[in-house]
């Protein structure tokens, strides 16, 4: 299965650091919450409720869900999300993470986003973040969310944003975060 796949490059961190999402995102050594790295994670759920919202029977699909803090949020907030993700190891701590913080499994797909494993008009919002600067065909993938997406659904993308540089650019100051509460 993995050599039809070999024009991505291979993400190893979850194999050499283990569920390194949620240790920034939810490490209970720190002694304060930290803003900048729920954000991450926050903004574009926000924008999905704000001007679409989750409802009843509404679902979703998150796009490289790595090791599943989208999916843990988006689920906490009640909504209907399924994970898609290469990597068998990212895909494993989701799972894990999840079910040990929710008593709830995740529903978890384990496909390349060039070839999305449903049909047509699936989802009424689709959540990729960080993950387009990591492909090798971001307009495959562009359009293979299109194909999934149904008519009046959301895209919520993110990407970080790099001078020319190259170093980060972080766009997200104390002072805006506070305003990101639910």
């Amino acid at each position: 299965m993995r050599s039809q796949f070999t024009l991505e490059k291979t993400f190893t961190k979850y194999q050499t650091q283990g569920a390194y999402h949620w240790s920034c995102t939810y490490n209970e050594r720190l002694r304060r919450y930290s803003p900048r790295s729920h954000a991450l994670y926050d903004i574009p759920l926000r924008l999905l409720r704000q001007f679409h919202g989750f409802g009843d029977k509404k679902i979703g699909l998150d796009i490289g869900c790595g090791d599943g803090v989208t999916l843990y949020k988006v689920m906490l907030a009640g909504g209907r999300v399924i994970g898609v993700d290469l990597e068998y190891s990212g895909l494993a701590l989701a799972r894990k993470q999840i079910e040990n913080r929710m008593k709830q499994t995740p529903e978890l797909v384990n496909a390349l986003c060039y070839h999305l494993p449903f049909p047509d008009q699936s989802f009424d919002y689709v959540l990729s973040v960080e993950v387009i600067e990591h492909l090798a065909k971001p307009d495959q993938f562009l359009s293979e969310i299109i194909r999934v997406l149904r008519p009046g659904g959301m895209v919520a993308l993110t990407t970080p944003h790099r001078r020319e540089n190259g170093i980060l650019l972080d766009l997200f100051t104390y002072a805006s975060i506070q305003d990101l509460s639910w």
